[in-house]
């Protein structure tokens, strides 16, 4: 495999995995809309789940660094 294949390569697995973290925030996103049943951005969703269910400080702040 010569440098372009690599690189080429390369781009496309971070791509892959950009849409794998997409994803998956996305579906963090979706869990909550669903458990507090509103819609809204994760970061407004994760306070009010916070405020409806006592979420641990730290899990809320990991979410909202999402």
């Amino acid at each position: 495999m010569n440098f372009s294949e690599r690189n080429g390569y390369t781009k496309v697995r971070e791509n892959l995995q950009f849409e794998s973290i997409k994803e998956s925030i996305s579906a963090i996103e979706s869990l909550v809309a669903v458990t507090v049943g509103e819609k809204g951005t994760l970061g407004q969703l994760v306070k009010k789940l916070k405020d409806a269910i006592g979420l641990h400080p730290s899990l809320c702040s990991a979410f909202s660094n999402l």
